[in-house]
């Protein structure tokens, strides 16, 4: 997002694991470590060989509730927010 509203950086990529990979939207809240860490740490396992529609549709069936897509969005804040952390508060 930050490279293509065009703010400069030394570096696009992922602090939050040692992948070197860039910072996608897809790369934080589903394929990076830290990222399968989080959701397996609240017994959710994400299909990173599905496409990211397809992974929400699982976690749905995983969580097996009416409120799964309150659990996605607070895991998603906790995530977006530990990557925040890690980079404006060290």
């Amino acid at each position: 997002m930050l490279r293509r509203r065009t703010m400069l950086l030394d570096n696009y990529t992922c602090v939050l694991c040692p992948c070197q990979e860039d910072e996608t939207i897809e790369h934080l809240f589903l394929n990076c470590p830290f990222a399968q860490q989080c959701w397996s740490c609240i017994g959710l396992q994400i299909q990173s060989h599905l496409d990211p529609m397809a992974i929400l549709v699982d976690l749905g069936r995983q969580i097996a509730e009416s409120f799964f897509m309150e659990v996605i969005m607070l895991m998603s804040w906790s995530i977006w927010t530990s990557c925040n952390n890690f980079i404006f508060k060290n």
